[in-house]
């Protein structure tokens, strides 16, 4: 899966050159990234592969708790994934996003937070607790990618915003 990755290079002088041929050799797309942002590249890479995993473990964990066999909540997942995907290569996160929060739809975003919160009450134990807080951080976050869209207005951003930071 290397060739076409990108890589980030923290180097200078010779052992920039040297880096830059290897990752070109690999058949790699090299970024120089500077010394003080090296971490910053780091967390985006671990945000795109490692919390995509943990992303859709949840989901995971959401399909079976409302009754779906566990083989089958990942054939479920897969079309929805490579869909995102395949629309986010083609017209970037902003475009890509749909959904509640991009339609301002704040009554199924509280159905989905009390249907969240219920998992705490028994069925999940802290994994509803665990899934509750992902999915509200996520959603303020998706508001503000909404609003770029402008498929959402401010009020009803505000309303979405307003139940997701409902405790």
């Amino acid at each position: 899966k290397l060739p076409g990755s990108y890589f980030g290079v923290t180097a200078e002088g010779r052992a920039k050159d040297i880096a830059l041929g290897i990752v070109r050799d690999l058949g790699g797309k090299p970024v120089e990234v500077a010394d003080e942002d090296k971490s910053l590249y780091h967390a985006a890479a671990c945000i795109t592969s490692n919390y995509l995993v943990t992303l859709l473990h949840l989901a995971n964990k959401l399909y079976v708790a409302s009754g779906f066999d566990e083989s089958v909540a990942l054939e479920a997942m897969m079309p929805l994934v490579k869909g995102t995907v395949a629309n986010i290569e083609s017209v970037g996160t902003v475009a890509a996003l749909t959904g509640p929060i991009a339609r301002g739809d704040t009554k199924v975003i509280e159905q989905h937070l009390l249907s969240l919160a219920r998992l705490d009450d028994g069925i999940g134990g802290t994994l509803g607790t665990t899934i509750l807080d992902v999915y509200k951080a996520l959603g303020l976050e998706t508001i503000d990618i909404a609003l770029q869209k402008g498929t959402l207005s401010a009020e009803a951003a505000e309303r979405l915003s307003a139940a997701l930071k409902r405790t």
